[in-house]
């Protein structure tokens, strides 16, 4: 979309979407300084798997006006947008490598994201970065993230379709790290467990001194449908945060006795807002 003179004052502010099964997220903010100042926020469940079903757009006509009523409700009016992809349609994978190693195989993350994709990588978008982390054996620690192209082409084409401009199509995990280190005082203090909680999949991870480790992303175990009824037992809660509790003691077991010494839990996802399910991971 071509920018105009009067769209100019709009470049400072960017839209970030977040669309999965349970809802339908925006959050406008604004660079100010060293830090994003919120604008505008807004959530609108979906509740409905014709229009997204385990995180592919099946209806966009049907996205597209609940996203224009959420958009009018809100007031937002930014013209540069990012969006989410879901972990359960990717591969998210920590790697440890010898710097020695990169130089001698330059193809090296290609190959790792070939053991992962159920496809050719031809068909893939590939992308690494460092964590800035060192493990136990000397190595050092990086971030693979692997996803179909037609999956950014299709959430993509959304924003396109809303006449936005699309800047980042990111994973979830990596847009809540960065709304987290951007926005929470003084993050490099202490250690934090992130859950982000997607049904039908968990996908946690954490931070060390600020230095982000991802966990890992799975399916849930029992069906937590009777959640968004708002009329689920207690009990249903108690499942689900034993799931939690459960998936996050085997993914940090190396790391002493994290997540129990955590300086904070970040709950994000539709059911970030229930008290029940806070006050059950307690």
């Amino acid at each position: 979309m071509p920018i105009t003179s009067k769209d100019k004052k709009k470049l400072d502010r960017v839209l970030g979407v977040v669309l999965d099964d349970e809802e339908l997220v925006i959050t406008e903010v604004s660079w100010k300084g060293d830090h994003y100042e919120l604008l505008t926020a807004g959530r609108e469940p979906i509740k409905d798997n014709k229009l997204v079903d385990h995180g592919r757009i099946g209806d966009q006509t049907g996205i597209i006006l609940k996203f224009r009523q959420l958009m009018d409700k809100t007031g937002s009016d930014s013209i540069l947008a990012s969006i989410n992809i879901p972990p359960m349609l990717m591969t998210i994978k920590n790697l440890e490598s010898e710097k020695e190693l990169l130089e001698t195989f330059p193809n090296w993350f290609k190959w790792e994201a070939e053991k992962h994709s159920i496809s050719s990588t031809m068909d893939y978008k590939i992308s690494w970065s460092p964590l800035r982390i060192t493990t136990s054996e000397g190595e050092d620690l990086y971030l693979l993230c692997s996803a179909p192209n037609s999956i950014i082409t299709e959430r993509i084409n959304l924003l396109k379709a809303l006449d936005l401009s699309p800047l980042y199509v990111e994973p979830d995990p990596i847009i809540i790290y960065n709304a987290f280190i951007k926005t929470y005082p003084e993050p490099e203090i202490g250690n934090f467990l992130f859950i982000d909680v997607a049904l039908p999949s968990l996908t946690l991870f954490a931070t060390f001194s600020g230095r982000f480790v991802y966990g890992g992303t799975r399916l849930v175990q029992a069906d937590y449908s009777e959640l968004t009824k708002g009329t689920a037992p207690d009990t249903l809660f108690e499942s689900l945060a034993k799931e939690i509790k459960d998936f996050s003691q085997e993914l940090f077991s190396a790391y002493g006795d994290f997540p129990q010494n955590a300086a904070g839990i970040v709950v994000a996802g539709f059911y970030a807002l229930s008290g029940k399910l806070k006050a059950t991971l307690q």
